[in-house]
């Protein structure tokens, strides 16, 4: 489920997507829950043209029926958006915790505890307490201790 996580994060911070204003209008809505369901059941309405059991395996999954227009991976970074917000909340669509960042991300991990942007917390430059940040002579700071 991680693909399609971060094909959403990329979509929330305006990479690609045929519906990017839409995705645009989620990430602006961060911290209101309302007005983001709101903006998820747009997204929906326009991504999608339904939903149909298919068997998979002896099972069954539920396969998202793309709208015409909508780009590949999009639906399914959707799907993992939605899957996420039902068992976790909307808590784990956050802002980034670096000051002056304006991306948000969507925290996937176990304990709910990511702060930063993937381009943050790639980088090792992520200035928030009990993080790290790295220092030109090589020196580590974790904790707010160097």
């Amino acid at each position: 489920m991680r693909e399609p996580l971060i094909a959403a994060e990329g979509l929330l911070n305006g990479a690609v997507g045929s519906h990017r204003h839409r995705w645009r209008r989620l990430a602006e809505a961060v911290g209101d829950d309302q007005a983001c369901a709101t903006a998820v059941d747009e997204l929906l309405a326009v991504s999608m043209t339904g939903w149909r059991l298919t068997p998979v395996n002896g099972g069954w999954r539920v396969a998202l029926l793309p709208a015409p227009g909508t780009e590949p991976g999009e639906l399914a970074a959707l799907q993992g958006l939605v899957l996420l917000v039902e068992s976790a909340g909307w808590a784990r669509l956050r802002r980034c915790g670096q000051p002056g960042c304006v991306q948000v991300f969507l925290d996937w991990t176990n304990g709910g505890n990511r702060r930063a942007c993937s381009v943050h917390r790639r980088s090792g430059h992520v200035n928030l307490a009990g993080s790290v940040e790295k220092f030109e002579d090589g020196g580590v700071m974790t904790g707010g201790r160097r």
